[in-house]
Formats: structure tokens, sequence, C-alpha cells
């Protein structure tokens, strides 16, 4: 400790780095010792125990905590102590039930908290992140709402989150709504991942957007979920979305999205036959659509024609493969004058895999 508590006397440090039996308490110091954090890492070990410490000086200043699940939870709310932090990841610390007393929003440009599985809470005062330019929560299956902003906050109702840039949730269970007020205000958003959140039924007017992802959906949860979100956006270029075994239909909501210009179905492995509405999508220039089993027919002649697709990718799509077969297959006139054809003859991503590991032994 007597070391730790002298690194002060090295303002040019630029790495340090202390591995294996890194007893969390040793953490605890560097955190109270170290006013000028530029880069700190904690790796998992055992259960009082850090695998990796590491100090590293770099141009914009970052905390990794990744296994540490007996980190003190209070060391997070120590971050205020370090105003130019810029990136935060914390990942696996399953002894973390809250972030509500994080407070680094000054310089904070990247927050990441994955597969932290008792994590119920995110911080209070999360929309007066202005620096904010790229959030994503994965894996944390007990947060059930992000709060609502406070409308007393300093910066005013219309600068919340006014850097973001990239929103990536996905495998929240328990997350019903994102607060329409979020994304109002959100004039930055150009990527949206919506993924695995099973009950999420919708989200605000995004007018900045251009690339979404969201699913899986069933038939039930198409009806459900609020497209108009997503319908709001005049920037969207790019969308992808997920099914789901039972899913026979496509949200015909999607229609309304004109300008986009690429367009990924992926998992729908019970639609038969692709809507003609499609062919209202005057923009697109791309069509992806990967693993729908039960596929057979693109949308008709007229509808492809005025498509005016320039690329077309077709994986484990069996079915529809088989009719798009070049001359012979009944769907090959809808799709001969698409400059850029890709199909893939494998039934399932699952051949595939036996397949490469077939080539490879």
């Amino acid at each position: 400790t007597d070391m730790l508590e002298r690194l002060c006397l090295f303002p040019s440090l630029d790495v340090l780095e202390i591995k294996k039996n890194c007893h969390v308490l040793l953490a605890e110091k560097v955190l109270s010792n170290i006013a000028n954090l530029s880069s700190l890492e904690l790796r998992g070990g055992g259960r009082q125990r850090i695998e990796s410490l590491k100090l590293v000086k770099q141009p914009e200043s970052s905390l990794s905590i990744d296994g540490c699940n007996s980190l003190p939870t209070d060391m997070l709310e120590r971050l205020c102590l370090f105003p130019t932090l810029q990136r935060v990841e914390l990942i696996f610390v399953d002894n973390i039930t809250t972030l509500r007393g994080m407070s680094c929003a000054a310089c904070l440009k990247r927050l990441i908290v994955s597969f932290c599985k008792n994590l119920r809470e995110l911080p209070e005062d999360i929309y007066q992140f202005q620096a904010l330019e790229d959030l994503m929560i994965r894996s944390c299956r007990r947060i059930d709402s992000f709060g609502y902003p406070n409308p007393k906050n300093s910066f005013g109702q219309k600068s919340l989150l006014k850097s973001l840039k990239q929103f990536t949730v996905s495998w929240c269970n328990e997350l019903t709504r994102l607060p329409v007020e979020m994304f109002e205000s959100c004039t930055s958003l150009r990527e949206l991942n919506l993924s695995y959140c099973r009950i999420l039924v919708g989200f605000g007017y995004l007018t900045g957007l251009r690339e979404v992802t969201i699913g899986p959906f069933s038939d039930d949860s198409v009806i459900e979920f609020d497209w108009a979100g997503l319908a709001s956006s005049s920037s969207l270029r790019h969308v992808s979305l997920s099914g789901m075994r039972d899913t026979k239909s496509l949200p015909h909501q999607l229609q309304n999205s004109t300008t986009i210009t690429s367009l990924s179905l992926l998992f729908f492995a019970a639609i038969e036959a692709l809507p003609d509405w499609l062919g209202n999508l005057a923009s697109l220039e791309e069509l992806i659509l990967f693993d729908c089993q039960k596929l057979e027919y693109l949308p008709s002649v007229d509808a492809m024609e005025r498509l005016k697709l320039r690329r077309l990718k077709i994986r484990y799509c069996p079915l529809l493969e088989r009719r798009c077969t070049l001359e012979s297959g009944s769907e090959w006139p809808k799709i001969s004058n698409i400059p850029e054809r890709e199909i893939d003859r494998a039934t399932s991503a699952n051949e595939a895999l036996s397949s490469d590991s077939a080539e490879t032994l």
C-alpha cells in the first residue's frame, strides 16, 4: 500500500499493471490515491480477488470491470472523483443491484453494462449524461424500466441525452417501454438496437434515426407493438427485423417506411410468401432473407419490378432457394434483373456449421 500511496510521485506514469492475486481492497486503494485515472481494467478472479488490475494512460479515460463479483458497489458511486472519465464498461458484475449513485455525467461518452444479472436500476441521473454517445445494456434481465427524466433537471427537457448516437438494449426480458421523452430529445440518435426484449411494446418518435434492429416478433407481438416511432423517421435507411418459429406475417406498418434502402428479415420461420406491399418501399436497394425455413415466394412480379433492387441475399431459405434456380426456378423471372444475387444452397444454419466442421476435419 505504501507504493500505491507514492504513485503521485510519478506524474508521467503511463502504464501500471498488477496481475493475479489483486485483492479488491487493493483496487479500492488505487481508486482513492490516483486522482488522474486514465484507464482502469478490473478482470475477475476468485471471490475476493481480481485477476488483473491495469492502468493505462490513454487520450480518453476509461474504466472496465469484468467478472469482479465481490466488487464493493460503493466503488461505482466514487466515479464522480474522476470527472474526465469517458468510457465505463461493467461486465459480469453479479453483486451489483443498482447504479443509482453512479455519477460521472460530465464527460462520459460510452456506457456499457452487460451480463449483470442482479442489476435492477440504472444511474438516477442518466438523462443528464450530456456527452453520452453510446449506451449499451445487454443481458441485464431484471431491469424493467429506464426511469423517467426529471422535469426539474438543469439542462431542460429538449437537451436530454442530446449527444446519444448509438443505443442498444438486448436480452432485457422485463423491460416494457422506453420513455417517449427520452427519444424526443435524442436528435443525434442514428443507430437503435432493441433485441430479445420479449415484452417491449414500442418506443417514441425518432426523427434522425438511420439504422434500427428490432425483434424477435411473434404474430401477436407484431400487432401489439407500437410502430409509430419507426414510421416517424424520415432519415431511416437500414431496418433489420427478426421473427420466431411461429411468425407467419410481416408487420404491415413497415410499408410506411418508404425511405429505407436496406431491409433484413431474419428467422421468420413460418412465413410462406412475402407480401406485395413490399413493392411500396420505393427506395429499397438491398433485401436480405435469412433462415426463413418455410418461405417459398417473393412478392409478385409487379411488386418486384417496383422495388428496383440492386442486391438480393438469400441464406438458409431452402424452399425459396430452389424456386430461384437459374433459368428454371418459378421465382427466377422476379430476380433475373437484380445486378447482385447471393443465394446460399445450405438448408439451415446448422447444416452450414456441420459442413464447415467436416471441411475442417
